[in-house]
């Protein structure tokens, strides 16, 4: 899937879920931040200076109050496909949800991947979030990360929807526990 392509699922998804959410006023539970924001960073770009990532962090704040938001999906594009990286704001704790990753779980190599992308990732939110939210509550030291495997079967081909779009109803359920 193209960037250009994952960038409009995502913004979709972000309007989406905006509209529907049956949260109470002023409150969202989930912010979908476009892909923009994991390219422009894990290339040592400052995304603050970038329009549409300032964009997409202010798109519905006027009815809404980000600080209230539990979950912040970045979805990145890596060498061998799309990784969504969800941070979970009240567990301190970023969940990778690969799709590459088959039934028999994460080796070192892939884990030492993702943490040093997460990292690079949540320095850099945190810093917009401080930045363009003075509400905004949540530290961003002492932070844990999960590996869930999301796909028990090795996926031959790719369909039109990224198996990354899946793993996110995989961490949505831990809205309810």
């Amino acid at each position: 899937m193209t960037h250009e392509m994952a960038t409009a699922i995502f913004h979709r998804l972000g309007q989406v879920d905006l509209f529907f959410s049956n949260d109470s006023t002023g409150q969202i539970w989930r912010k979908f931040v476009e892909p923009d924001f994991a390219t422009t960073v894990l290339a040592n770009a400052d995304p603050m200076i970038v329009q549409s990532i300032r964009d997409s962090f202010q798109e519905g704040t006027s009815s809404c109050n980000p600080a209230s938001c539990r979950m912040w999906y970045i979805p990145t594009i890596l060498p061998d496909g799309w990784t969504v990286y969800a941070f979970d704001m009240l567990r301190k704790r970023i969940i990778v949800l690969d799709p590459a990753i088959g039934p028999f779980g994460y080796s070192n190599r892939r884990v030492s991947m993702h943490e040093f992308v997460s990292n690079k990732l949540h320095a850099a939110l945190f810093t917009c979030l401080q930045s363009f939210f003075s509400s905004w509550h949540c530290e961003s030291g002492h932070w844990g990360r999960t590996f869930p495997i999301i796909i028990r079967e090795t996926i031959e081909k790719l369909g039109c929807v990224p198996p990354s779009l899946h793993g996110i109803t995989t961490a949505t359920s831990y809205r309810h526990h």
